[in-house]
């Protein structure tokens, strides 16, 4: 029977029974005669029709909400509608529609029951592993309509009891000692990355969505493998001016010389952008980037020129291989400002034995800061093998500095050149913070063989610092030791022969001539 009393005259109708998933909305809707429009609809909670709680009315045609429950009249439909939004296994149950009059009311029993299992508004991954002492990211999706929601990662096998170990804030970020949470609400995404991983991190994990009431989650089950960690390390963090250049370096572990190697761009490793890898000359570039592989020493180094604000992201420097490559992240930030003050030569190179000079231009307003040329590829590291004093100049060793604060140029020369002195050095400005400075390549190259000379004679061809050869110098000497000697020993005979002779009687005797004064 559709009426509650004998007498209602089968006012009111509507289904029997209804069924809801749990996390879902559930929607009924409910008839009655005409002449009832303009009065209160309700839905009722429970078994016995006289003793059940109210959990909404209408109020006129608009809509009426209260917790999870919402109600709205169609009285040109003769209809009304409820809808029970996030439901849970809990609301199953007996449910009235009911008409409000003066004296009894008129109402119909709805069984409504939540079956469990239901689609949650938020998936993941079912399981992830990770190496120790490396990095795992994971990335969880959400449905539309719940971008504005705070998320959160928390630990452990029980969904009611987990810790909450990191959540997001205002700004969609958040951080907690290894742990790191971001919200892209366009994608409808949150990463989750844990870093320095341990064995014991090894457990069950959740994506969750906070809300009023049970919060959503859906589990991730989480391995850390033993073994040796990831075998390339990096810089955690770097940064960079813009319009300037910005080296990174990472290490990796032997054995791994002969892979390629990569930059990449993307806070998600599976994802991310290769910007830039090696080839067979373990060299790359591509547009503003560059990459070095250095398998003597097993470092990569890479180099962004012209640098823009929106370079800031996370990059990964990473070993190509069958099946999952190993990398590792590097968050690198572009402040806004002034480029770097301080430019110079990209490269420039020198004969062995020889000497070599870089000149290096700064802007405006630094000619009183101490400069200094630094030798290695990365700025942070590299050894400063001169600096300037109080007098603008400094010398040590071969190579010396010299600073113009009229005309703002630095000036450093390198002498007694040696093969080994070929690699990457920086044209500096010292100042409180980070110091400002320009990368220039420098190459010694070895000095050709020196032919002889078709006179006999071995051709010299050092260079000297006026660009002289030595080939005029030995030509003089020559000149000086045998010829000049010679020279005078003639000239010797010759007075001896034609000296004057005296004779017995007083006279002298010439001795060409065979004469005598009388």
């Amino acid at each position: 029977m559709d009426l509650c009393f004998p007498d209602s005259s089968y006012i009111i109708s509507g289904p029997k029974e209804v069924r809801g998933g749990e996390w879902d909305s559930l929607s009924v809707q409910c008839h009655y005669d005409p002449g009832w429009e303009t009065y209160r609809k309700w839905w009722c909670r429970g078994h016995d029709w006289i003793s059940c709680e109210i959990l909404v009315i209408t109020n006129g045609s608009e809509m009426v909400k209260k917790n999870r429950v919402s109600i709205r009249d169609h009285p040109r439909s003769l209809m009304f509608t409820v809808i029970m939004k996030e439901l849970r296994r809990e609301d199953t149950d007996t449910y009235w529609c009911g008409i409000e009059r003066t004296g009894s009311d008129h109402g119909v029993p709805v069984k409504v029951t939540i079956d469990p299992g239901s689609s949650v508004p938020i998936t993941g991954p079912e399981a992830v592993r990770g190496l120790e002492r490396g990095v795992l990211t994971v990335q969880c999706r959400y449905d539309t309509g719940w971008e504005t929601y705070r998320k959160w990662w928390c630990r452990g096998a029980v969904w009611g009891s987990c810790k909450i170990l990191v959540q997001t804030n205002e700004s969609t970020f958040g951080v907690k000692e290894r742990v790191s949470i971001r919200d892209n609400q366009t994608n409808h995404t949150f990463t989750v990355t844990m870093k320095e991983l341990r064995r014991e991190d090894t457990d069950t994990y959740w994506c969750g969505i906070e809300r009023t009431g049970s919060d959503h989650g859906v589990p991730v089950k989480v391995t850390i493998d033993p073994g040796s960690s990831v075998p390339i390390t990096g810089p955690e963090a770097v940064r960079g001016l813009e319009r300037g250049v910005l080296t990174v370096q990472c290490r990796y572990d032997p054995g791994w010389e002969t892979y390629r190697k990569w930059w990449c761009r993307g806070a998600v490793w599976g994802s991310c952008k290769i910007l830039v890898k090696t080839h067979g000359s373990a060299f790359g570039v591509k547009e503003r980037v560059s990459i070095w592989d250095d398998q003597t020493n097993r470092t990569l180094t890479v180099t962004m020129k012209e640098l823009r604000r929106e370079d800031t992201d996370t990059y990964w420097c990473g070993i190509e291989r069958t099946g999952s490559d190993p990398g590792f992240h590097v968050k690198v930030t572009i402040d806004p400002g002034s480029s770097v003050p301080i430019t110079g030569p990209e490269e420039v190179r020198g004969l062995e034995r020889g000497v070599l000079t870089v000149q290096c231009r700064y802007d405006p307003g630094w000619e009183t800061y101490l400069k200094w040329w630094c030798r290695g590829p990365v700025l942070g590291s590299c050894k400063i093998l001169v600096e300037t004093n109080e007098s603008a100049f400094g010398e040590k060793e071969r190579v010396s500095i010299r600073d113009n604060q009229t005309n703002r140029t630095l000036t450093v020369t390198m002498k007694e050149l040696r093969r080994e002195d070929t690699d990457t050095y920086w044209c500096a400005i010292e100042r409180t913070g980070r110091d400002p400075g320009f990368p220039v390549k420098v190459t010694i190259d070895p000095v050709p063989d020196t032919p002889e000379d078709t006179t006999g004679f071995l051709t010299v061809t050092s260079q000297h610092s006026d660009g002289r050869s030595l080939l005029s110098s030995t030509r003089f000497l020559l000149l000086v030791f045998l010829e000049v000697p010679l020279l005078l020993s003639m000239l010797g005979a010759v007075l001896w022969v034609n000296r004057p002779l005296r004779g017995s009687g007083g006279g002298s005797v010439s001795p060409a001539l065979g004469t005598s004064d009388q």
